[in-house]
């Protein structure tokens, strides 16, 4: 007989050894098999990502290299062969071993081999967080939460670059906790350091683990107790730098002909990146020059699990606090002779260090955090600290009453509580499969928020348009049809004449390449036929499509990321094809702004284009504009449009932005570009060039060149078209060599040329020509400027000083 409320015998048997019972190492082990096996499942569900055939050519040209030949000379943009290959090597040997007619099967071994070295980190994490937590539930804990990370996760699969990165990152800490837990074992930080250089192979910042570590290795020198123990530990840490400097010296060919000057190209060219695009961040679009300190931060924590990202941030809040408590009195020695509390401060230096570098000195920077995905890593075992103080702080706050349950029960708690976290991300993991890589946590999701998400962050879809076209496929399939007709201007389809054949490396059309090579070829490409479908990948600049008609579409967080369509009015029902017909007539009972082959339509919400006599293939070109906001402070608009048949015309329509516009650019209309510009934009030119009248110009030529509020003017009256046809040249030297972007130092002057014509800062109004060049915003010691004159049979050049 049992007391109410008392566990039977049989029920206390049972939590006992639930309570009792610890996963093995061969669990970690076969949950990461499980995870392999659901990756071989779903491999071929993500698409081919931009970079890789960078990555491709890059290790095909390192094989090349290796052989003799010339391969890195032969890479562009050039910028490729300043990142190492020693992930993408292997896989190119595995490249020329399989069948490179078959791109299913190259791009599904890659795919497969970057997952699997992915899980082989995550299981090195299992045996780093046993060692340094000395729980194997905890272990356990810390290997699911890295690979419960969703976009981390999507990007294992289609991503060499940054995910290799982060799984070496795991093992350097693996390997080097190991190096300090054996003191004095001078191969086990070779081993390190090994580990070490081929970390910065795979990225330069690598460096930050190396500097990191040597910082320890000081530390041990400082509180040897002997002059043997100093010995050693200054020992250790020569190892491991001679490892770590060996290693990537001897896995880059690059550096080979020149160390010294092609190392620092590397450290002057990757942290200032020549590519400044523009992105989506907090509702504005930004360089990646002019990123905000917060941009990295911001990133990080919106797309990060919100069980990791709570508990993260705890973790390092406790690690603070231990070190103030270590420290006491005794100033830092004490926390320096603390071993294990060193290693965490190690542990917490690879993950804050990298981040203040980023936000204090502000390199390029783009890609939404991918570039810092290795951060996970340190992340994750801060976090399996945080869940580890907890289980002990609610053991001891339990055992403050008077009643309190059994030891087990706080440990029960808090496990189901992170139970509970992994199960929701892993849930979200599957709702927006395959579309991880576009995961944002609450923080950036807020139920109700008043700017929709897809208007205040990137929602790039690079990742997967595979089932765009399986519906085609299914499509074909249930009209028996034979094929399907593509666009080739579509940045989803390329054909074999991309500029990497050189190399030997056909670039096959792009997000096809997954499928097998039967239904690849249901795909045709005839210039002269009707096109049978679109696919569009919705982008930063992507609006919703007026025409043509959609058949197919997903969103995720309300964006349309993937569309199928067709211009062909008789796939869709027959309102739809009347509603088209009633927006013809409309569109064409008013005047066209611009006239040609194809004619130029404006009203308040729209752009339209018409071509009457529309013969098979004209509607496969796409319309393009671009519009220049009367708002200087607003970015540029730009827009394709599709179009559809209407009978014997074409009709393609685009919206307009909300705000005024200074001018339109229409580059497609026959027979050249057309250029609308506005009245309140002309009028304000008019009023700027009264005012220049009245000043003196600083130079006197060809034009007259005047300089007010950092703006240079040229004007010139009376004025021809003629005038302008030459381009401009503006040079631009600084009172400091350092104010300029690293990659114009060697110039040692900025270069702001330019064009009159289309969107270029000139106009022609009345019988004046006139533009105006912003100059940066550093102190200018002088500026060359003039005008180039083709075959150089004269041009003016006028000299301003500070």
């Amino acid at each position: 007989m049992t007391l109410a409320g008392t566990p039977s015998p049989l029920w206390r048997g049972l939590l006992s050894r639930l309570a009792g019972f610890a996963p093995s190492p061969g669990l970690a082990l076969a949950v990461c098999a499980l995870v392999w096996l659901l990756g071989v499942a779903v491999a071929d569900d993500y698409g081919v990502w931009g970079d890789t055939h960078d990555q491709r050519t890059l290790g095909e040209a390192t094989l090349r290299h290796l052989a003799g030949e010339n391969g890195l000379n032969l890479l562009w943009p050039p910028e490729i062969r300043l990142y190492g290959a020693i992930f993408e090597t292997p896989l190119a040997v595995v490249e020329r071993i399989l069948d490179r007619d078959d791109s299913r099967s190259v791009f599904l071994a890659r795919y497969l081999l970057t997952h699997l070295f992915f899980l082989v980190s995550a299981f090195i994490g299992y045996l780093l967080a046993l060692r340094l937590f000395g729980s194997r539930w905890l272990a356990l804990f810390a290997s699911l939460l890295f690979l419960l990370h969703p976009r981390i996760y999507a990007h294992s699969f289609f991503n060499a670059k940054d995910v290799p990165f982060l799984a070496m990152f795991m093992v350097c800490l693996w390997l080097a906790h190991r190096a300090f837990a054996a003191r004095g074992a001078f191969g086990a930080f070779a081993l390190c350091g090994v580990a070490a250089g081929l970390l910065t192979n795979l990225r330069i910042m690598g460096l930050a683990f190396v500097a990191l570590v040597v910082l320890v290795c000081l530390c041990d020198v400082v509180v040897a107790g002997s002059r043997g123990e100093r010995r050693r530990a200054i020992a250790s840490g020569a190892a491991f730098t001679f490892a770590s400097v060996a290693t990537f010296y001897a896995t880059m060919p690059y550096l080979w002909a020149d160390p010294m000057t092609r190392f620092m190209e590397m450290l002057t060219v990757l942290s200032a990146h020549p590519a400044d695009w523009r992105q989506l961040f907090q509702g504005e679009l930004v360089l990646g020059s002019k990123a905000p300190p917060s941009y990295l931060p911001v990133w990080l924590g919106i797309t990060a699990p919100p069980l990791a990202l709570l508990l993260g941030v705890i973790g390092l809040a406790s690690l603070l606090c231990r070190v103030v408590i270590t420290g006491g009195g005794g100033g830092l020695m004490p926390v320096l002779r603390n071993t294990p509390l060193r290693f965490e401060l190690l542990i917490a230096g690879c993950f804050v260090v990298p981040l203040l570098a980023v936000v204090l000195l502000r390199p390029t920077y783009y890609g939404e955090g991918r570039h810092h995905y290795f951060l996970w890593a340190p992340f994750v075992l801060l976090a399996t600290s945080a869940l580890r103080a907890l289980v002990d702080g609610t053991r001891n706050v339990f055992q403050l009453f008077p009643r309190a349950p059994r030891p087990w029960v706080p440990t029960v708690i808090v496990a189901c509580t992170a139970a509970l976290g992994l199960g929701a991300t892993a849930r979200e993991m599957a709702r927006l499969h395959p579309h991880q890589g576009l995961y944002f946590n609450v923080l950036a999701n807020r139920p109700g928020a008043a700017v929709p998400l897809h208007q205040r962050f990137n929602l790039p879809n690079e990742f997967s348009l595979e089932h765009g076209y399986a519906y085609i496929l299914e499509e074909l399939a249930a009209r028996e049809h034979p094929d399907a007709v593509f666009n080739t201007e579509l940045k989803d389809f390329k054909l074999e004449h991309s500029r990497w054949s050189r190399l030997g490396i056909a670039m096959p059309r792009r997000n096809m390449e997954l499928f097998r090579q039967r239904d690849q070829r249901r795909f045709k490409y005839d210039p002269n036929a009707d096109l049978d479908f679109y696919v569009h990948a919705g982008g930063l600049f992507s609006e919703p499509e007026r025409f043509p008609p959609v058949l197919y579409q997903r969103k995720i967080y309300g964006k349309e990321i993937v569309q199928v369509a067709t211009p062909d009015l008789a796939r869709v029902d027959e309102a739809t094809a009347r509603a088209y017909l009633a927006t013809y007539r409309a569109v064409t009972s008013a005047a066209p702004v611009l006239s040609g082959d194809v004619d130029v339509y404006r009203d308040e919400e729209a752009i339209s284009w018409v071509r009457a006599r529309c013969a098979p293939g004209d509607v496969n070109g796409a319309m393009r504009m671009t519009v220049v906001p009367l708002d200087a402070a607003l970015p540029r608009y730009e827009k394709r449009a599709r179009g559809v048949r209407v009978g014997d015309a074409c009709l393609w329509q685009a919206p307009l932005p909300d705000h005024a516009f200074a001018k339109m650019l229409f580059p497609t209309p026959p027979p050249g570009i057309g250029v609308l510009v506005s009245n309140a934009y002309l009028e304000e030119r008019r009023r700027q060039h009264v005012a220049l009248s009245a000043t003196q110009p600083v130079a006197r030529s060809t034009f007259n060149v005047y300089l007010q509020d950092g703006t240079l003017f040229y004007v010139k009256t009376p004025c021809v078209p003629a005038d302008v046809e030459a381009p401009f040249f503006v040079h631009v030297r600084p009172a400091r060599v350092g104010d300029l972007p690293s990659y114009r130092r060697r110039h040692g002057f900025e270069v702001r040329d330019f064009r009159f014509g289309g969107l270029g800062p000139g106009d022609i109004f009345d019988d004046v020509c006139m533009a105006k060049i912003t100059l940066p915003d550093y102190s200018v010691a002088s500026i060359a400027t003039g005008q180039f004159v083709p075959g150089g049979a004269g041009r003016w050049r006028v000299d301003i000083g500070a």
